[in-house]
């Protein structure tokens, strides 16, 4: 027992660790976003920082992309070493294995599949693998037709109560 309870304490801890380091590595995706206009101006992020830690990227890859609907891939490099990890994500009708099939020139070495992707790029290759996956999401997304959502009804807020989303659960 005494043993398992040790092992549930480091374990809980690792999880906090790792949630701090989520959030961080959030708040710094998101000001470049805002500082750059990415989510305005661009049909995919890509966005690298040193020190990002790479096994986090991935989360924070896939709320970014949950938050601003568009294709996220976030690339981490470690001080003094010349290539970089990258982890990225996908919206329906992007396929992010083709786009980094598309643009694989820039790359080391990639993998994964339509809604995810893992890759290794060198530091000097972001400018023009940004440049290159940018303008292969446009065209991409230009030939999409948009997005269509279907309503069952319209609610008002005074509707929306504990009781009302645990029926909708059944």
């Amino acid at each position: 027992k005494e043993e398992a309870e040790e092992i549930a304490e480091i374990l809980c801890q690792s999880n906090v660790q790792r949630q701090s380091e989520e959030l961080h590595i959030m708040q710094e995706a998101e000001e470049i976003i805002r500082s750059e206009n990415l989510d305005k101006n661009e049909k995919i992020l890509v966005l690298h920082h040193d020190g990002w830690h790479h096994g986090v990227i991935g989360i924070v890859a896939s709320k970014l992309t949950e938050k601003y609907n568009l294709p996220c891939i976030l690339i981490s490099f470690e001080d003094g070493v010349s290539e970089g990890k990258g982890s990225g994500r996908s919206i329906d009708g992007f396929n992010l294995h083709t786009a980094l099939s598309e643009c694989s020139d820039s790359l080391e070495r990639f993998g994964g599949h339509e809604m995810a992707a893992g890759l290794t790029i060198r530091v000097e290759n972001i400018p023009e693998f940004i440049a290159s996956m940018n303008e292969y999401a446009k065209k991409i997304m230009q030939q999409q037709e948009p997005a269509n959502a279907e309503i069952d009804a319209v609610v008002l807020p005074h509707e929306i109560t504990v009781e009302a989303v645990e029926r909708l659960a059944d």
